[in-house]
């Protein structure tokens, strides 16, 4: 969802004190984001260091399936020994798309499709 809605004001940030550190960003920190800040990431190690469970906790119950991001090198591997159909491996809105459909500029998963020789 987009729009002013969710679009907060550039006054909001005045009220955010990055130089303390705050609960979510030393989640995200934990979680491997990158909305944090140093004292996020130093008040995160100085939990880890009490309690070294922590982060595992933390990726666990965040809800996230676990998932290994592949090369397209790596993707086209798969399809060894078979005969990929064209376009070949390609970002999957550019797949057969539809003809005047919109293709996102940035696309994370990469796909194909192949048959036995």
């Amino acid at each position: 969802m987009t729009g002013p809605a969710t679009t907060p004001e550039p006054a909001a940030h005045q009220n955010i004190d990055t130089s303390v550190p705050h609960s979510a960003r030393t989640w995200n920190y934990w979680l491997g984001g990158k909305d944090n800040d140093p004292v996020d990431e130093e008040a995160g190690d100085a939990y880890t260091a009490v309690f070294p469970g922590i982060v595992t906790i933390a990726r666990s119950s965040s809800g996230a399936v676990p998932y290994n991001l592949r090369t397209v090198k790596e993707i086209t591997a798969f399809f060894d020994g078979l005969e990929l159909v064209e376009p070949g491996v390609v970002p999957v809105t550019q797949w057969r798309p539809e003809p005047g459909s919109p293709t996102p500029e940035i696309i994370a998963a990469h796909g194909g499709l192949a048959r036995k020789p």
